[in-house]
């Protein structure tokens, strides 16, 4: 029609624009496309949508295929072509997308077996060739570290003997020969067998790779490494010997402390650091070759070496460590001897002995309550008192005598416990529960320990075991004002003494008797009570003395002493 030719002719007549179909496509592309162009070519002629159908659908293919080849097409602009030849994503359906989830969480899931492939065989050599390299790395930085830790230590020792001792032998006036030993012992020994060592690390690292050991240098030091522990047997009298000599001061003090500051390779430091390295080195050579033996593989020749080496090392660092800590024990005693003063009738620092704890704590004494200091040993218990002029000691028991018990929470006493001995038996109180159960656990954890090492008996010269004996705890005066036994009352003339049997208070008529006890190897005051029962008259049974005990003393003597009675009830002897 002439609407139709002129939109045509109109459109022919238009500068070049692009249609939407791209110039090349194949024949049933386009012709998916045409509905889309024959709907567009319709809205603008007018035509209705089934006249355009059926004019489609009435064209014959060969004419569409020969309208295609001789059409004249507008040449695209540049953004188009771009757009129009890019490779179209296709999107995925539902399904696939599903399938794929799918996959993933099977793949990840835990335990899940993934197909091995040339590329994960290859990333795990790659992971072990780098863990390989890692632990090479490692041990060569712990050779050359045990290298120049050991030269800096033989440096030092050259600074200690060449600054220190070889000067004190030459000058007797100020230190003695006997003392100059004592207080350097082995040290040249253990430097001669160090320097040795050192020129044998330092020709085996001029050539060092990852083939060469360092076990076999450490072996041929093994016959010399108890040289370390004379040395660290002695370093405790050592180290007391300086320290008494700087306290002391003199020409000794004046000479240690000139060295320290006049010589630079000393480095201010003073003597007894360079006294405690050889103490200090063994525990050092341990580490080092544990390290070293933990980055060394199995099938290397140094591992085998290594190991036993340090099975050597390891014996002489235990040795070391124990002198250590029997150093430390006797340090803390030595200060405890000190801060006493001249008080002790024995001497308080001995070889099997060491500190556990110490504290206050309230005495309840005859007549009221005091604070009384005391301090807790592996073998015995001491208490005192602190004075202005210093510490007071009062009484030491020994652990073979010694007992606890825990005394229940009362309205005059609270967090209380009675300790128990052959010498003397009374209650204290702890400020709080805290420190009754501490002192109560470490007591008796320290009795415990010497029942097992000894026996708890003593053994008279005819080799019969006789029991201990111990003390009770004694009435206070203020809780009774007449004998617990003739019921007089007590007055300025009247007084009041203590049965060193029953603990009970009793008037000078009823106490006027003595008893031998074999435990103290000496005579004791007792009430007519015990005495009879001693002395095979008539025997008070424990029950009979709780009931009297219970109608003079309060609950808490009733306690102490049914179990003490209960105790040596079996036995029937002091």
């Amino acid at each position: 029609s002439k609407v139709t030719q002129n939109h045509e002719g109109s459109a022919m007549s238009r500068p070049c624009v692009p249609k939407p179909v791209p110039p090349l496509v194949t024949r049933r592309q386009h012709l998916r496309g045409a509905p889309q162009a024959a709907n567009t070519q319709n809205t603008l002629t007018g035509r209705s949508t089934s006249d355009s159908n059926a004019a489609a659908t009435s064209r014959d293919s060969s004419d569409s295929d020969r309208a295609l080849a001789t059409q004249p097409q507008p040449a695209p602009s540049c953004a188009l072509l771009a757009v129009s030849r890019a490779p179209m994503p296709k999107a995925p359906s539902r399904g696939s997308e599903a399938a794929v989830a799918a996959s993933e969480l099977k793949e990840n899931a835990p335990g899940a077996v993934r197909p091995t492939t040339p590329h994960n065989l290859t990333s795990s050599s790659d992971n072990s060739e780098a863990e390989a390299a890692k632990t090479e790395r490692h041990r060569d930085n712990v050779a050359k570290e045990i290298l120049s830790t050991e030269r800096t230590y033989v440096e030092q020792l050259h600074v200690c003997i060449e600054g220190f001792l070889r000067p004190l032998r030459q000058k007797p006036d100020v230190l003695a020969f006997d003392k100059v030993d004592r207080l350097f012992s082995n040290i040249e020994a253990i430097y001669q067998v160090n320097l040795i060592l050192l020129g044998d690390l330092e020709e085996r690292m001029k050539t060092w790779s990852p083939t060469q050991t360092l076990g076999d240098i450490f072996l041929k030091m093994v016959p010399f490494l108890r040289m370390y522990s004379i040395y660290t047997a002695n370093y405790e009298a050592s180290g007391t010997l300086y320290e008494e000599l700087l306290e002391r001061g003199g020409a000794f003090a004046d000479f240690a402390a000139c060295v320290s500051a006049s010589n630079l390779k000393c480095k201010g430091a003073l003597l007894n650091s360079f006294l405690i390295l050889p103490v200090q080195r063994i525990p050092r050579y341990k580490l080092l070759l544990e390290d070293m033996l933990n980055h060394t593989v199995p099938s290397h020749s140094d591992h085998k070496l290594l190991e036993e080496a340090l099975v050597t090392i390891k014996a002489v660092a235990n040795e070391i460590n124990e002198a250590i800590k029997d150093q430390e024990k006797r340090k803390n005693l030595l200060a405890i001897q000190r801060r006493i003063g001249q008080q002790l009738p024995f001497n308080l620092v001995e070889p099997h002995r060491s500190f556990v704890r110490e504290g206050e704590l309230w005495k309840v004494c005859r007549k009221t309550k005091k604070r009384r200091y005391f301090f807790l040993f592996t073998d015995l218990l001491l208490y005192g008192e602190e004075t202005s002029t210093g510490f007071k000691h009062h009484l030491h028991i020994g652990m073979q005598t010694l007992h606890v018990s825990d005394l229940p929470d009362s309205d005059g006493l609270k967090n209380s416990f009675a300790i128990e001995s052959s010498r003397k038996s009374f209650v204290v109180i702890a400020d709080a529960p805290e420190g009754k159960s501490g002192w109560l656990t470490d007591i008796s954890k320290r009795i415990e320990e010497f029942i097992i090492n000894k026996n708890s008996f003593h053994t008279n010269r005819t080799g019969t075991a006789t029991p201990t004996f111990q003390a009770p705890v004694w009435q206070t005066d203020g809780e009774v004002v007449k004998c617990n036994i003739c019921s007089d009352e007590f007055s300025l003339i009247n007084r009041r003494h203590h049965c060193r049997l029953c603990g009970l208070v009793v008037c000078h008529t009823c106490s006027s008797q003595q008893i031998y006890i074999a435990a103290l190897q000496e005579k004791l005051r007792v009430c007519a009570h015990c005495y009879s029962q001693q002395q095979g008259a008539q025997a008070a049974t424990p029950s009979s003395r709780l009931r009297r005990c219970q109608s003079a003393t309060t609950a808490t003597h009733c306690i102490i002493t049914r179990t003490r009675e209960i105790r040596k009830a079996g036995d029937g002897c002091v």
